[in-house]
């Protein structure tokens, strides 16, 4: 049996055509819902919330505050028996949105790529962004130890580190750098990691002679 939805809403999100199949009816172990919805990013992130996707997905969602509308595809593959484990496949289209990482209380802009994710978790492929007045490359990755992890690489001005960061003795650098950032957003119970990574080149230090450095020198930080 297979039935075509052409409009509907759920959660204040408009579904824009959805297909439901079950195989065979009174027979099939799985019912298969394949479809587009579309609404505010935030709506989206409520809608995982109150799904079983909630445990994979809940501390992202908690993590930042977004901003803009999204455009869903969704692919599930529903047990009607116990002791079947569902599959999920999701991607929401990202157009100029933003959002805020409450942990750095930054803001990230202009996120232009596609978040996806599945019944182990949300992953990405390279998402273009601004962060700092600068452009800057997201890829979003399932770890190993119960975290999802959020790579950054961008470059930024000393000055503008120094606005969004308050870090002590930055008045003692001049410049811009590149940098890596690695944020982990862990399951509950769970402390958040934060990892800054750069060879601070372009950046001159007003220091003593032994630890000066002119911007055209490299010196690994993290």
């Amino acid at each position: 049996m297979t039935c075509e939805i052409h409009q509907g809403q759920s959660n204040d999100l408009n579904i824009t055509h959805a297909t439901v199949t079950n195989p065979a009816l009174g027979k099939s172990k799985l019912l298969m819902v394949k479809g587009e919805f579309e609404g505010a990013i935030a709506n989206v992130f409520k809608f995982l919330q109150q799904t079983p996707l909630n445990s994979e997905v809940g501390f992202l969602v908690d993590a930042v505050v977004p901003q803009g509308d999204t455009k869903v595809a969704l692919d599930l593959t529903l047990p009607l028996v116990q002791g079947i484990m569902p599959k999920v496949y999701g991607a929401a289209q990202l157009n100029q949105a933003k959002l805020n990482v409450l942990p750095l209380d930054l803001w990230i802009k202009k996120i232009d790529g596609d978040l996806k994710f599945t019944e182990q978790g949300v992953y990405s492929d390279t998402i273009q962004a601004t962060a700092l007045g600068r452009p800057i490359k997201v890829n979003i990755k399932k770890g190993d130890q119960q975290q999802t992890f959020v790579n950054i690489t961008g470059s930024a001005e000393i000055e503008t580190l120094q606005q969004q960061f308050k870090i002590p003795g930055s008045e003692l650098a001049k410049g811009a750098m590149n940098y890596q950032l690695k944020l982990g957003l862990p399951y509950p119970g769970r402390t958040t990691e934060l990892v800054v990574q750069s060879d601070l080149a372009g950046v001159e230090l007003d220091l003593p002679v032994f630890l000066a450095k002119t911007k055209n020198q490299q010196k690994p930080c993290h």
